[in-house]
């Protein structure tokens, strides 16, 4: 069986040009590397800023979750102060009211006088 023959066949492998050699050539006289690095410069100069915000924000986040324990810590320490003022001031009404009571059954004409004179502090 006769083999096929191409046109490239008869030129000689002196001549053949080494296609990767060639391009590895006609890239390296055409390629600018220098955009090319300072760009990755820029890019870890960027990277760099980053990194350091984002620690930056992983602090604050830190400080602002440890103020709202605390803060939510004074808030329930308030309302159960709130709650006991609250608890305090019923119970002294109550007293004031009985006292009140008892002093106009006990002296129902001084309770009158008195209570006509400090009308302006009467609940």
């Amino acid at each position: 069986m006769p083999e096929a023959r191409t046109e490239y066949d008869g030129i000689s492998s002196v001549h053949r040009v080494d296609l990767q050699e060639y391009i590895q050539d006609h890239f390296t006289s055409t390629f600018d590397p220098i955009p090319l690095d300072h760009s990755l410069a820029v890019q870890a100069q960027i990277s760099s800023l980053l990194n350091a915000n984002h620690g930056k924000l992983l602090e604050l986040q830190e400080t602002a979750q440890r103020c709202l324990v605390n803060s939510r810590a004074r808030l329930a320490e308030g309302l159960q102060d709130a709650k006991d003022v609250r608890r305090d001031l019923q119970y002294i009404q109550k007293r004031v009211t009985n006292l009140n009571f008892k002093a106009s059954c006990k002296h129902p004409k001084e309770y009158k006088q008195a209570r006509n004179r400090y009308a302006s502090l009467s609940f």
